[in-house]
């Protein structure tokens, strides 16, 4: 039998197909529909470069007859053409739309004796339209897409620091869904777009360290370059982003972005009552890992200016590790070990007030870097705002949201695992006083000089629970004498907010006297304390705790004195404070003797028996990952594909897709995801 004559007949072997090259009906179908086969993929492993939901095929087909006539036309006038793909399915007189797609005159292959075409064809959506331009960085200035078609500007003016007039200024930024929008029209001619209600609601643009400190300059110096997936996995690292091909009325497709969990819907699309004979479950291993990574590549000022001087890794933009806790690992050869959120952009506070301050005209290192920052329209305003807002007790920072903290809690539930996060309490702080002056007066050698800190740099808060008060007497059990009240103006004061063992510690660092004011060198006592209130009336010390060193020279005798509670139990509503004292050691004449510290610290030590953890086991994390095969009717097929976020349930159990491949009148292969496991039920009604 000759080729051609072996084509014909294995065409009538062919189940019922119908294919459109660009919406010409053609009647020599291509070899290779027998085997064809459509894919609802899920695209989510964290290294996957994709994080999508959509359909593809990979068959591979053999055009013969019409359909070469038609292809051999197009590719020999030229190499860029792209035929519009349609498979139809006629099952019982009734068509179904199969599959729409795009096939490349560059992809095709011909075999000139035999007039012969060998071709795949690419979904109508990501792979056909976007997937090729998804990696090109775009410079956002250009006024036509790739096709020179009509593209609209998406630069904008934003006003950081309304409210501070010395410090107001217009900058120019670019809205990051815009930024989407812009590169997936440029790649297309307008044929596709970017849709994101998150983005929509939580704003955030980009601009490059040279916009933040210049009003004018070239194309080339205010518009950063960058690629749709750069762009893409950088928003996915900070808030869990996911894709989602979608359709409008008119059946155009769109890029849907939105946070993972808009790609599990609670629409039930598929019901299977059985456990199929050759169902398997594992973990699905794409969604472990033994630590994660977070923070900001580059976050430390050139200048070592810290306007936000948080130094807690989990509360700040500094780039952190942090393990993984339980018995649920990934072998240390995988590239999925570590789940690495680290920004490639500057989203570090300090990082954006030092480009900021950079006067005008001046070279700064990070001019060619792209900065992420949130921001928010208010209508009083002509532009979009910028501004610094309190931040884990800390005034003047941006980026709030985007802190290693929330970026952490946004990746909560994408991993059964736990967290080790630190070994503080959840009551953790830190607050000093850096170049402490301390006035001391002498009234006479035998009592001492007392005053309660206030501290003026909160360094870490984690629960709020650092208090200035104003207008408060502070009952201090000094000896002499004993219950004393000072009535300082102001004080600091830690309240506990939770029921715990605490282990609080005090610093005074390299504490001596100014000789240049009182030259008089005399021998001092130094003590430093801790006290526990049982309230914040202050009026009970429910404990004391205190260090004494001696200085026989209060000018050249440097001291440091260092004291802690050890773990202590405290209770909610306790408080405490940090005193001090200096007392002469003879008499001396009565005058105001300035001392000096390099720091006066309080915090709450590290312990290193306490692991405190994000707990995700209670979180929908979908680790599990059935596998099985089963015969799959037409129909139902097609309402899967039309709302392949929804959930398939097997005996009772909720799953989705990770991987639904169907071939007519063949078995259709599942790999469906999920948190319940069907062993046990397996097992009581046939154990």
């Amino acid at each position: 039998m000759r080729y051609w004559e072996r084509l014909q007949t294995e065409k009538q072997q062919i189940i019922m197909y119908k294919i459109y090259l660009d919406n010409v009906e053609m009647f020599d179908l291509p070899k290779g529909l027998e085997n064809f086969a459509v894919q609802i993929v899920r695209e989510d492993g964290f290294n996957s470069s994709e994080q999508i939901l959509r359909e593809k095929t990979e068959t591979d087909f053999l055009f013969y007859g019409d359909c070469y006539i038609y292809l051999s036309e197009l590719f020999k006038n030229g190499a860029c053409s792209i035929v519009d793909v349609r498979i139809e399915d006629v099952c019982d007189n009734v068509t179904y739309e199969l599959f729409i797609g795009k096939l490349h005159i560059s992809d095709i292959e011909c075999d000139v004796k035999r007039k012969m075409i060998k071709s795949n064809i690419r979904d109508n959506s990501f792979t056909g339209m976007i997937k090729d331009f998804t990696k090109t960085d775009v410079p956002i200035y250009y006024t036509k897409t790739k096709n020179c078609f009509e593209l609209e500007s998406i630069d904008r003016l934003f006003i950081i620091n309304p409210l501070i007039p010395e410090l107001y200024k217009e900058i120019l930024g670019f809205d990051v869904l815009e930024v989407l929008n812009y590169q997936i029209k440029y790649a297309t001619d307008n044929k596709a777009y970017v849709v994101s209600d998150y983005l929509t609601t939580n704003k955030y643009m980009i601009t490059n360290g040279y916009n933040l400190h210049n009003d004018s300059g070239s194309l080339e110096q205010k518009y950063p370059n960058v690629s749709f997936n750069k762009l893409f996995e950088e928003l996915r690292k900070k808030f869990r982003l996911f894709m989602v091909i979608e359709y409008d009325v008119d059946g155009i497709p769109y890029l849907r972005i939105e946070q993972e969990s808009y790609s599990f819907s609670s629409t039930n699309i598929l019901s299977i009552s059985d456990i199929q004979d050759s169902t398997t479950e594992e973990i699905d291993k794409t969604r472990l890992y033994n630590s994660i990574k977070v923070g900001s590549r580059i976050f430390e000022p050139k200048t070592g200016v810290y306007w936000y001087n948080e130094k807690s890794p989990i509360l700040s933009f500094i780039e952190s590790t942090f393990p993984t806790c339980g018995e649920c690992t990934v072998n240390s050869d995988s590239e999925q070990n570590e789940l690495n959120l680290v920004s490639e952009f500057i989203i570090d506070s300090n990082m954006i007030s030092e480009a900021f301050n950079t006067p005008i005209g001046d070279l700064y290192d990070y001019d060619a870097n792209i900065y992420l920052i949130s921001y928010y329209v208010d209508i009083a305003y002509p532009y979009p705002l910028i501004t610094m807002n309190t931040c884990n007790g800390h005034g003047g920072s941006f980026n709030c949201t985007l802190t290693n903290q929330n970026v952490v809690n946004n990746w909560l539930g994408y991993s059964p695992q736990c967290l080790t996060l630190s070994r503080y309490s959840s009551d953790y702080f830190k607050i000093e006083i850096k170049n402490a002056t301390i006035e001391i007066q002498f009234p006479s050698p035998t009592l001492a000089q007392n005053d309660v800190v206030e501290f003026n740099n909160i360094i870490s808060d984690n629960n709020n629970t650092i208090t200035l008060s104003t207008t408060q007497n502070i009952y201090v059990n000094l000896n002499p004498p004993i219950g004393a009240i000072t009535t300082s103006a102001t004080f600091s004061y830690y309240e506990c907010t939770k029921n715990s063992n605490y282990n609080l510690l005090a610093e005074l660092v390299n504490i001596h006297q100014d000789g240049s004011v009182q030259p008089v060198a005399i021998s001092v006592d130094y003590t430093l304390y801790i006290f526990v209130y049982t309230d914040n009336t202050f009026a009970t010390i429910s404990s004391q705790y205190q260090i004494v060193v001696t200085s026989a020279n209060s000018i050249t005798d440097v001291k440091t004195l260092t004291i802690e509670t050890g773990l202590i139990s405290l209770t909610i509503g306790q408080c405490a404070v940090v005193s001090y004292s200096v007392s002469a050691n003879g008499l001396i004449p009565s005058a105001d003797y300035p001392f000096v510290s390099e720091s006066i610290n309080f915090y709450q030590k590290e312990d290193l028996s306490k692991c405190e953890e994000f707990d995700n086991e209670n979180q929908d994390s979908k680790y599990r990952l059935i596998k099985f095969s089963k015969e799959l009717c037409q129909s139902d097929f097609q309402y899967i594909k039309n709302n392949k976020r929804g959930n398939i349930t097997v005996d009772g159990k909720v799953f989705y897709i990770k991987n639904l491949t169907y071939r007519k009148n063949k078995l259709t292969d599942f790999e469906l995801i999920g948190n319940s496991s069907l062993l046990w039920e397996y097992l009581n009604t046939n154990g």
